[in-house]
């Protein structure tokens, strides 16, 4: 899947594919974007003129909420060609396709975001510090940024068994780590959050994170959320 191997993690036109057959991945996506959904709705206390999504892949994530939102400009970022081209062809009439390096993406738009997306996108950067101060530059004043990151010990115990790649991330943070990283970067956190106790869902799973939250059993679950 991968697109350059000097790149953790960079992944091709057959991650697309297999989230078309794959129940985990599709689930991992909807409940990605499920999150997003929600905090855009919490959170959001200025007018949402435009949204960027850093590491679209195909695009699907914004396709969905650009459709729920049509007067909301919405903009993805991807460094994979094939990925990027797929997402293109796609497209809704409020979207647009940037294929380039998220590290360099202030290099390829002028415009500051209302919200900034980052899902399952930190894990692969070689420096997150860098990373969190592009997202710095490129979002408005009061402006919202939801980060998604696997846990680092699910991720190490999936690694081990054979579910991922060796060398797919660099560093995994984890939620003291990505709240340190944000507050570096001037960024306050309103919420950080571990999310996610199956690879595939199943009913009442948000109830239940919830009841598991406050029995301080979160340390069960495989993603957070900032």
């Amino acid at each position: 899947n991968y697109n350059d191997k000097n790149k953790a993690g960079v992944l091709g036109i057959g991650y697309a594919n297999q989230r078309e057959t794959s129940r985990a991945l599709k689930y991992r996506l909807w409940r990605r974007t499920n999150e997003v959904r929600k905090a855009i709705l919490e959170y959001s206390n200025i007018p949402l003129n435009n949204i960027i999504d850093l590491g679209t892949a195909e695009g699907k994530m914004i396709f969905e909420l650009s459709l729920e939102m049509p007067k909301t400009k919405f903009v993805g970022i991807e460094y994979n060609k094939d990925l990027a081209d797929l997402a293109k062809k796609n497209k809704t009439s409020n979207t647009e396709i940037i294929q380039c390096d998220v590290n360099e993406v202030h290099n390829f738009t002028n415009n500051k975001y209302d919200v900034v997306i980052a899902t399952a996108i930190i894990e692969h950067v070689e420096s997150p510090e860098k990373f969190m101060q592009i997202i710095y530059q490129i979002l408005n004043i009061g402006g919202l940024l939801i980060l998604t990151a696997p846990d680092p010990i699910w991720e190490y115990i999936a690694t081990k068994v054979g579910h991922l790649e060796d060398e797919q991330h660099n560093e995994v943070p984890n939620l003291k780590r990505l709240k340190q990283l944000s507050e570096q970067a001037n960024l306050k956190v309103e919420l950080a959050q571990k999310f996610m106790i199956s690879p595939i869902g199943f009913p009442m799973e948000e109830k239940i994170e919830y009841l598991m939250r406050f029995l301080g059993l979160s340390f069960m679950m495989a993603n957070q959320l900032l």
